[in-house]
């Protein structure tokens, strides 16, 4: 998965998939004029539009590489190191591609953030489920003292599930500076 992580970040910094697509356009898209060089043609996109970047492939990659750290960072501690690398490999690229490539016009404005701790709450579950699996094939008598931790991440989820952070999705900032000092 790490190496898969960087040959990704590796092609999508050097941008070939966008080039390779973009020489296609230059060479079977209709050039007659300024706007058709700069149109679409067929679903592929000119050199001049990055467009934006779909948020749906690089969340699930980032939710895999978690469920891989959190069960892994038990059994096998040095794959810990490895995922930070991977993530800050992420951090980087990615970083770069939103200031100076693609269309900020997909900015979620922070509202992604409590739909990826649930995210991250629920790759706990699984892989404290895993790692008790592990422990209860391994010494069957300590698997029982994996429960109260499941069950306090469970109660942590139902936590960050509460009313008031619906509330704060959807009332202005300047609103909920108000509340806060009232």
């Amino acid at each position: 998965t790490i190496v898969k992580c960087f040959i990704e970040m590796m092609l999508e910094l050097l941008r070939v998939v966008p080039a390779v697509m973009s020489a296609i356009h230059t060479a079977m898209a209709p050039q007659l004029t300024e706007k058709e060089k700069r149109s679409p043609w067929m679903g592929i996109r000119p050199k001049c539009d990055p467009g934006s970047l779909d948020m749906a492939y690089p969340l699930a990659k980032a939710i895999l590489m978690l469920i891989i750290l959190f069960v892994y960072a038990v059994l096998a501690p040095i794959s810990c190191f490895v995922m930070a690398a991977g993530f800050f490999a992420q951090q980087v690229v990615y970083r770069y591609q939103f200031a100076f490539v693609y269309d900020p016009s997909n900015d979620t404005d922070g509202k992604l953030w409590p739909k990826a701790a649930g995210y991250v709450v629920v790759c706990m579950l699984i892989s404290q489920v895993t790692v008790l699996g592990v422990i209860g094939l391994k010494e069957g008598a300590m698997a029982p003292l994996m429960f109260p931790l499941i069950v306090i991440t469970i109660l942590f989820w139902r936590y960050l599930s509460q009313q008031h952070f619906r509330v704060a999705a959807t009332l202005p900032m300047p609103d909920c500076v108000r509340k806060d000092r009232a």
